[in-house]
């Protein structure tokens, strides 16, 4: 009798995770997405180096300056959501970092910056599309 109350008390406790975590998992993941891609879309890019620069880790920020550009930003989505959908922790912090030297210039704005940024504009918009 003991051994059935265990079955079903982990039973229990993997149905709770569940109905828990996978739901938490999905928001956070999908919050994630757009957050990068607002941030990748509105980094102005002349050589793309702002907008390759765009990192995406798990757990921690990421370090180091990625050479070369992404002028469309597409390989740096394609690469930031790859790494989100492969996060299986729904509690684990998502990192999007900007390693660039020139990267808060941009976000403060001025002559080839974005005049309203591009964090501040995209976490406002994904905060109040609740």
């Amino acid at each position: 009798m003991t051994a059935d109350f265990r079955d079903f008390a982990r039973k229990l406790d993997r149905a709770a995770c569940t109905m828990v975590e996978a739901p938490l998992l999905r928001a956070k993941q999908d919050l994630a997405r757009r957050a990068l891609t607002g941030i990748v879309e509105r980094t102005p890019s002349v050589s793309g180096h702002a907008r390759a620069n765009w990192q995406v880790s798990i757990g921690q920020p990421a370090t180091g300056i990625v050479p070369g550009g992404d002028p469309s930003g597409a390989a740096t989505l394609s690469n930031g959501v790859a790494a989100i959908m492969a996060d299986r922790d729904p509690f684990a912090t998502v990192w999007i970092t900007n390693n660039a030297p020139y990267i808060q210039g941009l976000e403060q704005g001025g002559p080839d910056a974005a005049p309203a940024g591009m964090v501040a504009v995209t976490v406002a918009e994904v905060a109040n599309a609740g």
